[in-house]
Parts: structure tokens; C-alpha cells; sequence
């Protein structure tokens, strides 16, 4: 996969460095995104675990995988597959995306700017970018 997220590296400290308000929220940000993806689309959070118990360990690798891009492109094909193995199409990604992030901006509270919004926001474009180039990859080869 030849797709990264396009972070300087002052970008990527700002990322690191939030991980401190955030990681020990985990289980709110987890509680908030379900919230979220129940009133945007009742069907699509259908698809994922009722119990939080089981979101709440991808949230928090999700979270952790910003200090270390192969992690995070690695994590971007798991989710590839997981997703197309619950159901999740393409077109749901932006749902899925933008519930998470504003989930983690909720539970960040004063501390979330807007230049930590705009990083995150590139993130996790580029996270969306890796996800739908390996789902394609893997289409391609399966075809």
C-alpha cells in the first residue's frame, strides 16, 4: 500500500501529544462514537458489536496507531477486511470516519483546537485513503 497520511512532523507530535488526554478516554470516546453512529445511521451501527466492550480495544489501537505510520497502514488493511467482513460498504466510511472523530473531539474537550482538528481531519483522510486503496487491491487480486 503506497498511500500515508500527509503529516509533517510537527503534525505528528501535535497527534502523539494528544494521546495523553485521549487514551485513558478511551471508554468515553468508544460510549460517545456509538452514540453518534446510532443516531447517524441506526443500520450501520447494526453491523458492529453491540457491546462497547468489543469497539473499545480497535478504538483505543485505532488511537495508538498515530505514533507509527506502518502501524497505522497495517491497521488500515485489518480494518479493510473487518469491515467488508461486517457488512461495511465504502460509502460508510465517512460516516464511521466522522463519528470517531467527533467523538475523540467531544471527549478532548478544552483541549481540542482547531489546528488539532485539521491534523486529525488529514489523518484521517489519509486513513480513508489507505483503507479504500487496500479494499481495491484486494478486489483486483480476487478478480
Amino acid at each position: 500500500m503506497n498511500a500515508t497520511p500527509t503529516l509533517d512532523q510537527h503534525d505528528q507530535q501535535r497527534l502523539t501529544s494528544s494521546l495523553v488526554v485521549l487514551l485513558p478516554r478511551v471508554s468515553a470516546i468508544t460510549a460517545e462514537f456509538c452514540t453518534l453512529l446510532e443516531i447517524a445511521a441506526p443500520g450501520l451501527r447494526l453491523r458492529l458489536p453491540s457491546d462497547e466492550r468489543q469497539i473499545e480495544p480497535v478504538v483505543e489501537h485505532l488511537l495508538g496507531s498515530v505514533a507509527d505510520m506502518d502501524v497505522a497502514l497495517q491497521l488500515a488493511g485489518e480494518f479493510a477486511e473487518q469491515g467488508k467482513a461486517c457488512g461495511i460498504q465504502e460509502t460508510d466510511l465517512p460516516t464511521l470516519l466522522a463519528a470517531i472523530q467527533t467523538a475523540i473531539a467531544e471527549t478532548a474537550g478544552y483541549t481540542w483546537t482547531d489546528q488539532l482538528e485539521q491534523t486529525w481531519t488529514r489523518w484521517f483522510d489519509g486513513m480513508s485513503y489507505a483503507m479504500l486503496s487496500y479494499a481495491h487491491e484486494k478486489d483486483q487480486l480476487a478478480a
